[in-house]
């Protein structure tokens, strides 16, 4: 598996058209400051910034700006109540997004890509995760930071066992989701500050699943194959004990959790479950997936299952 890590520079420093709040919005005062938000991508390549371990295949997944749908940025306090948030969409020519209504203050800021629910593969959730509701950027804030939280949305089991794992439940495949933060930020009415740039990198890992469906490797045979197992037919790929959530938060407060539950499985089924060619776009150019006797591959984006971002350094790319 690969543990995808991707980086985007986001500079802030402190001028929307978003400039109406809800009355009561700001705690202690109506001050505003003026910030700039910059988002850039560092490279290209999901490989870059991160950790893989060495694969038999090369072919490693591009991504650009047409990868990210939407950011929700956030600014939190102290306290973790969101002060100040919107949704932005950047693309290769706007990368860069003017505000003049940020509550004066010091604040964690954080980024989240690829969270919409109503089309991304994600629920997500103000209430530590029972109730499913579609982040804005109102409604998310005088929200506690540390209970929003994403999820996979529901998926089903292949028709043919469907009835035997009826004890366990269905996931989606999920989004792609990106996330990063900054500590420590100060907007001020003195005038606009650039904090350092915030590294946004996936959250998501790539599982590169590949089957040699030969008749014969070295000296043995592939006895399924030779007595006409079609690998095609009702194929599924399913993963067992799913990490529960990811949260947005910062530093180890954020990211995958630490639990997972071994009976939600990710079950993916139906169309091409499984792809028979190398790919020819959104991947590096040259790069092999399919070699010797691997004939079918499926790239699986999935929670991360490592126990959380305090565990990071310790992990090899799994």
């Amino acid at each position: 598996m690969f543990l995808w890590s991707l980086l985007a520079a986001m500079t802030m420093s402190a001028c929307s058209e978003h400039n109406e709040l809800p009355s009561g919005e700001v705690p202690g005062g109506n001050s505003k400051a003026n910030f700039i938000v910059k988002l850039n991508f560092e490279g290209t390549s999901m490989e870059q910034g991160g950790k893989t371990r060495a694969a038999q295949s090369t072919a490693v997944p591009e991504t650009s700006w047409s990868n990210i749908h939407q950011v929700q940025i956030l600014l939190y306090d102290a306290s973790n109540i969101v002060r100040f948030s919107d949704v932005v969409t950047p693309t290769t020519g706007n990368t860069t997004f003017t505000y003049t209504d940020v509550p004066v203050g010091t604040y964690t800021m954080v980024a989240i890509a690829n969270a919409k629910s109503s089309t991304d593969a994600i629920n997500t959730y103000l209430d530590g995760g029972t109730t499913p509701v579609e982040w804005s950027m109102w409604n998310v804030r005088q929200k506690q930071a540390q209970n929003m939280v994403m999820k996979y949305k529901p998926g089903t089991f292949p028709t043919f066992c469907a009835a035997d794992l009826s004890a366990n439940a269905a996931y989606a495949e999920p989004a792609e989701i990106f996330m990063g933060a900054v500590q420590g930020v100060t907007v001020s009415s003195d005038g606009p500050v650039t904090p350092s740039p915030i590294a946004l990198k996936r959250e998501v890992s790539l599982m590169r699943v590949r089957l040699n469906v030969k008749d014969k490797e070295g000296n043995t045979n592939n006895e399924n194959t030779a007595n006409g197992v079609d690998f095609a037919q009702d194929a599924s790929i399913m993963i067992y004990r799913l990490p529960d959530h990811l949260k947005v938060m910062a530093g180890n407060a954020g990211g995958v959790s630490a639990t997972s539950t071994a009976t939600n499985i990710l079950s993916i089924s139906g169309g091409e479950v499984f792809k028979t060619t190398d790919p020819t776009s959104g991947y590096n150019a040259g790069g092999k997936v399919l070699s010797g006797n691997f004939t079918m591959w499926r790239d699986v984006v999935v929670f991360p299952n490592n126990g959380g971002r305090a565990n990071d350094s310790a992990t090899t790319g799994t």
